[in-house]
């Protein structure tokens, strides 16, 4: 692979290659949209969680990020547990940052 995708470009409406990592990119992937072949290859849609997705997408999102679903019976118990696990990745200790610190 050459790393270049395939995207449409907002702005005008065709399609050209551009580096993989431009797409989702803030900045980079401003006006670019994944084509509708990559959209349907997705394991799961992109943002986060709800309960609109399908279980076998919430599986796979879990899958992804190394999230544990055990004892999920339902894709809100399963949106719950992604939603805390990321939270806790994202403070690893637990604490608010200090009145000094700004937050990432």
């Amino acid at each position: 692979m050459d790393g270049f995708v395939t995207a449409y470009s907002e702005t005008t409406g065709l399609k050209q290659r551009v580096p993989a990592h431009f797409i989702g990119h803030p900045v980079l992937g401003r006006g670019l949209r994944k084509t509708p072949r990559q959209i349907a290859g997705q394991a799961y849609p992109d943002g986060d969680p709800t309960t609109d997705w399908k279980v076998a997408q919430l599986e796979a999102y879990a899958a992804e990020h190394d999230i544990n679903l055990t004892g999920a019976t339902t894709k809100a118990e399963s949106v719950a547990l992604i939603t805390e696990a990321l939270a806790a990745t994202q403070n690893p200790t637990g604490t608010p940052p200090a009145a000094t610190e700004t937050p990432a």
